[in-house]
Parts: C-alpha cells; sequence; structure tokens
C-alpha cells in the first residue's frame, strides 16, 4: 500500500492534510504552493504545531536548499497544504 501512495503522490504532487495525512518530525518536505513566495523550498520537519480552534496545523521545518527567498538553515513555518512529501517532489 506504501509504495501505491508513493507512485499515486508522485503524479499528484500530493499534499499534506491536517488530521488525515501528516508529516512526522524528521521528514522531509517541499513547498509545492505555486502561490507562495517560498515555492520550492525543501527542508527537514522540526517541529509540528496546533492552530488555535482545531484549525489545522502547521509545519517548522528548516530549509535545506537556497532560492530567490530562502536560505540553507532558515526556518520555515507552514501550514500542511503547502507542503508535500519530497520523495514526492523528485
Amino acid at each position: 500500500m506504501k509504495w501505491l501512495r508513493e507512485f499515486v503522490g508522485k503524479i499528484l504532487h500530493e499534499n499534506y492534510m491536517s488530521h488525515t495525512f501528516e508529516p512526522k518530525v524528521g521528514d522531509r518536505v517541499m513547498n509545492t504552493n505555486p502561490g507562495c513566495k517560498h515555492h520550492g523550498s525543501e527542508g527537514v520537519v522540526m517541529n509540528i504545531d496546533d492552530l488555535p480552534n482545531g484549525m489545522g496545523k502547521v509545519v517548522t521545518y528548516v530549509v535545506t536548499n537556497n532560492g530567490p527567498t530562502f536560505r540553507v538553515g532558515k526556518t520555515l513555518i507552514k501550514t500542511m497544504d503547502q507542503l508535500s512529501p519530497w520523495e514526492n517532489c523528485v
């Protein structure tokens, strides 16, 4: 089943979703939100926090690549819907 999820995720660039499909600390992620200024940033998840009133979760990750608006070592915080598993994006 895991290989099927990975295969489909590669095709669809599957994004994370709070309470359903979530990353874990240590996972590699990529920002796949084309409307975000940090689109294309990649990193390692350092923390996952709940938003107030059950509105979902945010992921804190340390960037592992460089781009116009991000650098290696920078810490970014994004909602899960902006992120995909790194393995599904390469």
